[in-house]
């Protein structure tokens, strides 16, 4: 297949290997095991009517310079998006998965790596009362592994590693917080990047705990805004109280 329009319905598109860019404006489309070679942007309208868009097993090869699975910010009506056991090799893009503010997400189990040039593997923009679920997933070799923004993203049991930055967790609208809680980090392994965590929120409700976060260097933790926070429960590759500071930038 060279070049896919949906515009609604609930097509199964399965076993295939499609060469162009795929255009999802509606509809609750099922992508199965295709090898995808371009670029997958969905892009709510309000002539069509979303529903809850699936991509499970499928291989992902983004062109230069590209986004692989790019969901535009009006896609925020999507009633629920699963992306899951997907695999995707970037080279030179700008994010393997891109999601916006809005719609309810499950990322499970993908494996994501970003070649040593994309610039991100994962970007969460969450919100409106929504939960965005990041679980179980593989992330390697990117200039950011993943990028958390706004309200209610749960990072939970990652795998996160070889990139420059790990986890960065930037400002976020507070908006419609779900059980007190923005943004939260839990049980996730973030090791041998430049920075494992890099903190910008400037926020009080997130929390970062029950995670192992070791062998980052130069920094397990970089506090980059003027607020304290709190990190206990975290295991940071030692138990000596001075090595562990030494590993922490505020």
């Amino acid at each position: 297949i060279n070049t896919l329009h949906i515009l609604g319905g609930t097509p199964t598109i399965s076993n295939n290997v499609i060469t162009g860019n795929t255009s999802i404006k509606g509809g609750s489309p099922s992508f199965t095991n295709n090898t995808i070679n371009g670029r997958t942007d969905v892009t709510f309208s309000n002539v069509y009517t979303m529903g809850s868009p699936v991509f499970s097993g499928n291989n992902f090869f983004a062109p230069l310079r590209c986004s692989s699975l790019e969901f535009d910010l009006s896609a925020a009506n999507i009633n629920t998006i699963t992306i899951e056991n997907n695999s995707f090799e970037i080279r030179n893009g700008g994010a393997a998965i891109s999601l916006p503010c809005g719609p309810c997400a499950k990322i499970l189990n993908n494996k994501i790596n970003g070649c040593d040039s994309t610039e991100i593997g994962i970007e969460a923009k969450a919100g409106n009362g929504q939960i965005l679920a990041v679980t179980d997933n593989e992330v390697h070799h990117c200039i950011t592994g993943l990028v958390l923004e706004h309200s209610n993203v749960r990072l939970t049991e990652n795998s996160i590693f070889n990139n420059s930055i790990g986890v960065s967790i930037h400002q976020y609208s507070g908006n419609q917080v779900v059980d007190g809680t923005a943004i939260g980090i839990y049980r996730n392994t973030i090791s041998n990047n430049s920075v494992g965590i890099q903190y910008f929120a400037c926020a009080s409700d997130v929390n970062i705990t029950n995670n192992n976060v070791y062998a980052n260097t130069p920094y397990n933790f970089v506090l980059a805004c003027n607020q304290n926070i709190t990190v206990a429960n975290n295991y940071w590759g030692n138990t000596d109280e001075d090595a562990i500071n030494q590993s922490i930038y505020d």
